[in-house]
């Protein structure tokens, strides 16, 4: 029987950064939520794995998250004084800085950052839970040990020039709130990151006795699961064309019929895979008491047919 799976997302996975380097800018006016994470959605939900598969944000990924709307926005209203002062100076009685205007100032931005993030884990299609981090004294004991001693996570050697042992206190924080919550749930953990830091204790496949495991983007997340529980894209993608309505209305447009009230019943004869994506797929629909069959070749990693025959019974 497949396990019960906790997908935790770090920060470089849920949210987007605008330019070359992580965190030079975000999206303001909104979280900035990577199509990524959408498409791990709606892959549980097309699958009926809500009751297996959770995702989870860490707090620390959360807090981060807000840290750099906050800082970008009074980064970025500072460049918007200056660049008004500037063009004040050019312009002079012409210009009307009054004219440009933001809604918020930097106090009641936190708070409509805090508003965003609310209703993102109050939106059930999201899927999202936030995970809070461990705050036992515990806990500090042992991330102090670490960072002394230079362990994964941690980073013990030179930056900017000196040398540091304490660096990766954010990746040490998520590290032991998967640990908590694996302890406290018995779940399989799976990570989601870009940093290569989590090595050590974590698989790079799901395994049988797999406890905790690291993929480096959901691109690389969805096909294991997707092997793990068995699901099928090709088949799914059978699925959706064969329960399309605008399939339906295009296939009998080819043999000169149309879909209306004409059309007493659509079935799947057979299926069968030709290639990896591509099936073969024989239907018939029953149009004024005359058989349609349709023999389809149609691709699922492009969503199309490469070609299709048909002829007509009883007509």
């Amino acid at each position: 029987m497949s396990r019960e799976i906790s997908i935790f997302l770090d920060t470089n996975i849920l949210q987007t950064f605008l330019g070359n380097k992580t965190g030079s800018n975000v999206f303001l006016n909104s979280l900035g939520i990577r199509s990524q994470f959408h498409e791990l959605t709606n892959f549980i939900a097309e699958n009926r794995l809500e009751r297996l598969v959770e995702l989870c944000i860490p707090e620390v990924v959360v807090l981060e998250m807000k840290h750099h709307m906050t800082t970008g926005f009074s980064r970025q209203c500072q460049k918007l004084e200056a660049d008004l002062s500037a063009h004040k100076k050019v312009f002079d009685a012409i210009f009307d800085q009054s004219a440009v205007d933001l809604k918020y100032d930097r106090e009641s931005y936190r708070a409509y950052v805090d508003s965003l993030l609310e209703d993102f884990f109050r939106t059930p299609k999201n899927l999202a839970k936030l995970v809070p981090f461990p705050r036992s004294g515990s806990v500090l004991e042992i991330l102090v040990g670490k960072a002394l001693a230079g362990t994964p996570p941690f980073f013990s050697g030179a930056i900017g020039g000196k040398t540091h042992s304490d660096a990766g206190f954010k990746d040490a924080m998520i590290a032991e709130t998967i640990c908590a919550y694996s302890q406290e749930y018995g779940r399989l953990c799976v990570y989601v990151s870009r940093d290569h830091d989590f090595i050590q204790g974590f698989d790079k496949a799901i395994q049988p006795d797999s406890k905790f495991v690291l993929f480096p983007s959901i691109e690389v997340a969805i096909p294991a699961l997707a092997e793990y529980y068995e699901t099928d894209f090709g088949a799914k993608r059978v699925r959706e064309f064969t329960e399309s309505t605008y399939w339906h209305e295009f296939l009998l447009e080819q043999a000169g019929a149309r879909l209306d009230d004409s059309v007493t019943d659509c079935r799947v004869e057979s299926v069968s895979r030709l290639e990896d994506d591509v099936f073969g797929i024989r239907m018939v629909f029953v149009v004024n008491e005359a058989n349609y069959v349709f023999q389809i070749k149609f691709d699922s990693g492009v969503n199309d047919i490469l070609g299709l025959e048909y002829h007509i019974e009883n007509d």
